[in-house]
């Protein structure tokens, strides 16, 4: 089907096929055949890697489909010289693409060392198509499936790890809502020339009502010192600007030069993050303000703008409660056992240490145990994690308000006493004199059993008794009478 355009031809059969001043068979669009997505980014990379996209004027991206149901990618531009398309084919060989010329469905294959002039159709193809590409291999129809944006398929691509230096590019800093003010007046502190504006999206889901709201920052030199702790904390992302209207997290690159892509708006920003982080676009800048007008203000004589006087002291009095805490309690000290039979029955099985280190104190709330160690030994009873050496709380409670346990006992004013906090309520207070050790305590009403003994010593002095042995007769049965004795 293609024949070789040779010198000084001056007539071509392809539509829209004609021939520019150098005599090279050229179309008003060239298209670009790659096979997946994979080949894509690659001809991307490759051709920004030395060029940039706005060369190739019009530019369109399309996901097209063949017959047999097989999907591929072309990407076609104006032929504006043979200039601009002999690089796109030269990038195009290396992607592992094909490139075509044309200008409305048919497209030929373009020139390469075999034709340095181009192709040209023997005869018009039967193309009933959106698009139909003619190669020396191979005649192919396609149908377009959709269109992809180049600006959102440079916000999919994972990122590459790399060392980012000091370029004294601006910096841009996105970190959470709550994160925000600590960080606004940590640069103003520290003197950093930054602005910082807030950013709105809608709620993540149909579930919430709120938008979802981050500061955004934007720092001109940022002190190098402060790098290793910003990229640590959790909840906030530096990024280092690679495009205008795009920035790229600190210690990443993409795989594509973001520069020879002009694609986004230099209104708004795009945020690139690494570790699978889905990108954060922004359409439109808000309205940011110099953290220094968040310092604290001052007057004159050296008095805060809005300081309270200071008078007479009054006292905030307050309930401490006990609340469930989430965390799980480090070590089990005590345990107040109200079932001495069963402390009874456990006690054959407790070790020897437990025995020697356990004290107990018998009050009319139960039997408390304690162990410095840890009580975990004794699986009885209601648990409780000393807080002070002298406070003990309920096991899986802590104090609300978290005040000091040295205070609490001082509140209570109780005296040499250990005091038990239950989660009911309850302020049991022992006198600490109170408690002995449990092995005490276990055997000191213990009433021992004698047992009675008799003499041995008139059995020993009995002689034994000598057995003699007669001889037996032919009557050795005559002395053994019918009836038997009554004694």
């Amino acid at each position: 089907m293609l024949e070789r355009v040779s010198l000084n031809q001056t007539r071509l059969r392809t539509p829209g096929l004609s021939l520019d001043p150098n005599g090279v068979a050229l179309g008003a669009r060239a298209l670009v055949l790659l096979p997946t997505l994979d080949r894509l980014t690659a001809f991307l990379a490759l051709y920004t890697a030395e060029g940039s996209l706005a060369e190739l004027s019009g530019l369109a991206i399309e996901l097209h489909e063949t017959r047999l149901k097989t999907r591929e990618v072309v990407v076609g531009f104006a032929a504006s010289n043979t200039g601009c398309v002999d690089r796109a084919a030269s990038v195009a060989r290396l992607a592992g693409g094909m490139t075509f010329t044309g200008t409305q469905r048919v497209f030929v294959q373009y020139r390469d060392a075999a034709s340095p002039l181009g192709y040209d159709l023997g005869e018009l193809p039967r193309a009933d198509g959106t698009l139909h590409l003619v190669h020396s291999n191979f005649e192919q129809t396609y149908d377009v499936v959709r269109k992809l944006d180049l600006a959102g398929l440079l916000m999919k691509l994972d990122l590459l790890a790399s060392s980012t230096a000091d370029d004294g590019r601006e910096r841009w800093i996105v970190c959470e809502a709550g994160l925000g003010p600590a960080l606004i007046h940590y640069l103003a502190r520290s003197e950093v020339q930054a602005d910082v504006g807030v950013v709105e999206w809608p709620p993540a889901s149909a579930l919430e009502t709120q938008p979802l709201r981050r500061h955004l920052f934007r720092v001109r030199a940022l002190p190098a010192r402060m790098l290793p702790l910003l990229t640590r904390t959790p909840g906030i992302r530096v990024h280092a600007l690679a495009a205008p209207g795009c920035a790229v997290e600190i210690g990443y690159r993409h795989p594509i030069q973001l520069r020879a892509c002009p694609v986004f708006s230099a209104e708004g920003l795009v945020l690139l993050g690494g570790r699978g982080a889905p990108a954060l676009r922004i359409e439109r800048l808000p309205a940011m303000g110099p953290v220094a007008a968040f310092a604290r203000v001052t007057l004159r004589d050296g008095e805060p703008l809005f300081a309270a006087r200071a008078e007479v002291a009054h006292s905030l009095e307050l309930s401490v409660r006990l609340e469930p805490s989430v965390a799980a309690p480090t070590r089990l000290h005590a345990t107040l056992v109200q079932d001495l039979a069963l402390l009874r029955q456990i006690a054959y099985e407790l070790a020897p240490r437990t025995l020697g280190e356990a004290q107990v104190a018998f009050t009319d709330a139960g039997a408390f145990v304690r162990l410095d160690r840890g009580i975990e030994s004794l699986p009885i009873g209601e648990f409780f994690e000393q807080i002070h050496p002298s406070l003990y709380v309920s096991a899986g409670h802590a104090l609300r308000p978290e005040v000091d346990g040295a205070r609490v006992l001082a509140a209570l004013d109780v005296g040499d006493c250990l005091v038990f906090l239950h989660h009911d309520g309850r302020r049991l207070a022992v006198a600490r004199d109170a408690f002995v050790p449990l092995a005490d305590a276990l055997l000191g009403a213990q009433s021992w059993t004698g047992l009675g003994s008799e003499s041995i010593a008139r059995a020993l002095e009995q002689p034994l008794p000598t057995l003699r042995l007669d001889p037996l007769d032919l009557r050795p049965m005559r002395d053994v009478s019918e009836e038997p004795d009554d004694a």
